[in-house]
């Protein structure tokens, strides 16, 4: 996809919202796994892979650097 030249928009859902909060600021990984895993009651693992998994969207989007 050549998502340079779309137009759209992002949806979040509740836990990627906590995640784009959260990177407002520099965190570590573990530091959002973290919240992510007791905020939303999900393994750590469950929880670290879903925020690499937004992130990895978010930097294929051109929205993160």
């Amino acid at each position: 996809n050549d998502y340079g030249n779309s137009v759209g928009m992002l949806v979040l859902n509740q836990v990627s919202a906590v995640i784009w909060d959260m990177l407002q600021s520099e965190r570590s990984l573990a530091e959002l796994t973290d919240k992510i895993s007791s905020e939303f009651d999900v393994s750590k693992a469950e929880a670290e892979a879903d925020i690499v998994a937004f992130i990895d969207e978010l930097r294929n989007l051109g929205l993160l650097v």
